[in-house]
């Protein structure tokens, strides 16, 4: 009967903590029971007061006794005690536990592996990678994940060593850590003593690393003039002229020369100079680096230097080692022809986006094209983009554009429906765009949810009742905040029914942005299953008596609200955005200062859900109300400002909601109104039989 009861609460989209914190306290027990007596659950239950309340004495300099009464808590205790105080940056402690667990059975023996090699101290962890080593030499056939696992371990020995300054061991590897790989702040402290074990390391070896230390520490102008000195004899040091160097000399030229065009000319005579030396590690690296970062510095030299970036960025790449490399390459140099013609960039990314290895790297440019495009009003123009992107991986912008040029007027009849056609059934996520084309298309919107789907292998050493005994685990063990993160890793192809028993966990925490994460993720997997309790989950009323108390009070509707606050802080009350934003519904303290001062209150919390609402809900309301009730303006305001909201609106004074969202010039404004519409949609249908036409009609404003 209570599974019942709880199932209609769910459709009711209410939540019983109490009832599921229950279920939660049962999961404990399942989990716990079958590995101790009543005898030792007492001492047993001191592990789990520790942990819960964060008292990690306990478990300092751990005895054989302590190990022993971990490892009886449960399934996988020493993994879990083990995190928790690499947590704590106790790894020395940390990483015993974790070396236990090793001896134990899977999957927690293989999380331990993976632990003990990567916590600890330097001379814990070495000692932990010889033995396993030894180990894995003694191993008759060598499977690929063998072979990977020893190369890995290997890596993780030669920087141990270098740590541990066995300078001895690494004689041959020295020259190599220096110039082949990025830089680490060890690598900095450690020279002048890697200089007295090696007295006789060449000259021209030793200045280049200082120039390299000092770029390292963002002392550009100084690393400059090092790599300057050398340059004056490039011959000297080509065999030293790896990637990394290559890349840390442009950056250097970039950050740190008073003349680019100097700097830049300089650049260009290095491969001049070195170009057919036999001792150059790869001379088409040379002419790439060499190339691409005198572009970047002709780019600081007014429109005569972009006109010459131009040709240098063409050139550089001819001669990109990597498909990344071209792309970036290409990048700069589309970013660098906007700034000198629209009409030239506009060609040159439509002749050139067949060329594209990453499509992804090229959508900010994609993007700021659209909307010079949608706020010109140049129909034809965003056809022949749509066009050339037909065949590229960018389904998301072709939904947009087609959604666009079905708005636009500028298509037939006919060909206004297959653009909406093709904005609902185009591979993507944009879940706005397909709501809306729905709409126009009189498609159900049940039939617009999840169209993506991922196919997710299994784990390589996971079955899926391991997978699920540690993600359990990490409920049962006080770190449900690891749950989300790691299903990708450890169980990616898990359940709906099994992500919806994660989800109730977190919430009966009150974790409500991990249990929506957590069903999202699910739902995005090939052949999943769901229902309304499922979106429901995705889609929580978290604290509905204060949300409907203030919508009443405010004249909102609680599903605008709600799309809102999960838009805004995916329910967590006490998060603060990298600008200081706060709470649930993100208030910045300047603005809830005049808000408080409005409504006459002198203190308050924004971390408390009831004032945060309180204080979110006046001011968007606020917002409508001088936007006249329209409510996208109000939206695209409350994120990026009245005032500059305003100006954009100006300039596009007749223009619709739904395409004035289209030429804002913030990708953030943008992405935030399309969230909050498909979530007031998503509510609408769940909790306020309101269908998709109404909730677009009420905040975008109707249209044929």
């Amino acid at each position: 009967m209570k599974s019942l009861l709880n199932k209609q609460n769910l459709r009711n989209g209410k939540y019983h903590s109490a009832f599921l914190h229950k279920k939660f306290l049962f999961l404990c027990i399942v989990f716990c029971s079958s590995f101790f007596s009543c005898s030792t659950g007492s001492n047993i239950g001191k592990v789990f007061s520790a942990l819960k309340d964060h008292d990690y004495s306990f478990f300092e300099n751990p005895t054989k006794k302590t190990i022993k009464l971990v490892s009886r808590s449960g399934a996988g205790g020493l993994y879990f005690v083990g995190i928790h105080l690499k947590n704590a940056k106790n790894e020395e402690d940390a990483h015993k536990f974790f070396v236990q667990g090793t001896k134990g059975k899977a999957p927690f023996n293989l999380l331990c592996e993976e632990e003990a090699a990567i916590t600890g101290t330097p001379e814990q962890r070495l000692l932990f990678i010889e033995t396993a080593l030894k180990t894995l030499s003694k191993q008759k056939t060598a499977s690929k994940e063998l072979i990977v696992k020893k190369e890995h371990l290997e890596d993780l020995q030669e920087e141990l060593l270098f740590l541990l300054k066995r300078f001895d061991i690494l004689k041959n590897s020295v020259k190599s850590i220096y110039i082949d790989t990025a830089f680490q702040a060890e690598k900095c402290e450690y020279f002048s003593e890697v200089l007295e074990a090696f007295p006789d390391l060449p000259e021209q070896f030793t200045d280049l690393v200082q120039a390299r230390i000092l770029l390292f520490y963002k002392d550009y102008r100084p690393a400059w003039q090092g790599f300057q000195k050398l340059l004056e004899d490039p011959v000297s040091v080509t065999e030293y002229l790896t990637d990394p160097v290559l890349s840390d000399i442009g950056r250097a030229a970039l950050y740190g020369s008073q003349n680019a065009i100097e700097a830049a000319m300089l650049l260009r005579s290095i491969s001049d100079t070195v170009k057919g030396a036999s001792d150059l590690p790869k001379e088409q690296n040379l002419e790439f680096y060499t190339n691409f970062y005198a572009a970047r510095l002709y780019t600081k030299a007014g429109s005569e230097g972009l006109k010459k970036a131009l040709s240098l960025f063409q050139t550089a790449q001819q001669y990109a080692p990597t498909p990344a490399d071209s792309d970036n390459t290409l990048w700069y140099y589309l970013d660098t022809l906007k700034k000198l013609s629209f009409n030239d960039f506009f060609t040159a990314l439509t002749k050139t986006c067949g060329t594209w290895n990453d499509p992804n790297w090229f959508a900010d440019l994609t993007d700021y094209t659209i909307v010079e495009l949608v706020g010109r009003k140049q129909w034809q123009r965003l056809k022949i983009l749509a066009e050339a992107l037909e065949n590229t991986a960018l389904p998301d912008r072709q939904a947009r554009i087609a959604y666009v040029l079905a708005r636009s007027g500028m298509l037939s009849p006919e060909e206004t429906t297959v653009a909406y056609q093709t904005a609902f059934q185009k591979d993507h996520y944009s879940f706005y765009y397909r709501i809306l084309a729905a709409n126009v298309l009189q498609i159900p919107l049940t039939d617009s949810l999840y169209k993506v789907r991922k196919q997710r292998n299994t784990h390589s050493f996971f079955s899926a009742e391991h997978s699920m005994e540690i993600l359990r685990g990490y409920a049962v063990y006080e770190l449900p905040d690891l749950i989300y993160p790691s299903i990708a890793k450890v169980y990616p192809n898990i359940s709906v029914a099994e992500a919806t028993e994660l989800s109730h966990i977190q919430i009966s925490q009150n974790r409500w942005a991990d249990a929506i994460k957590i069903m999202s993720y699910a739902l995005h997997s090939e052949d999943a299953v769901f229902d309304d309790e499922q979106l429901k989950l995705i889609y929580p009323r978290p604290w509905l008596d204060i949300v409907q108390k203030y919508a009443k009070q405010y004249g909102i509707a609680e599903y605008v609200l709600y799309a809102l606050i999960r838009s805004e802080s995916l329910f967590q009350p006490a998060v603060i955005s990298h600008a200081g934003a706060i709470g649930l519904t993100q208030l910045m303290k300047p603005t809830a200062a005049d808000i408080a001062r409005k409504l006459k209150i002198t203190e308050y919390d924004l971390t408390d859900p009831d004032t945060n609402i309180q204080f979110g809900t006046f001011f968007i309301t606020d917002l409508i109300r001088r936007w006249d009730g329209a409510i996208m303006p109000a939206l695209f305001s409350y994120n990026a400002g009245y005032a500059r909201v305003r100006n954009w609106k100006k300039l596009q004074k007749d223009t619709p909601d739904d395409l004035f969202l289209e030429t804002l010039a913030y990708g953030e404004t943008r992405g935030y109104g399309r969230k909050i519409l498909a979530a007031a949609v998503m509510y609408g249908y769940l909790y306020y039989n309101k269908t998709p036409a109404e909730i677009i009609a009420e905040i975008v404003g109707a249209h044929d």
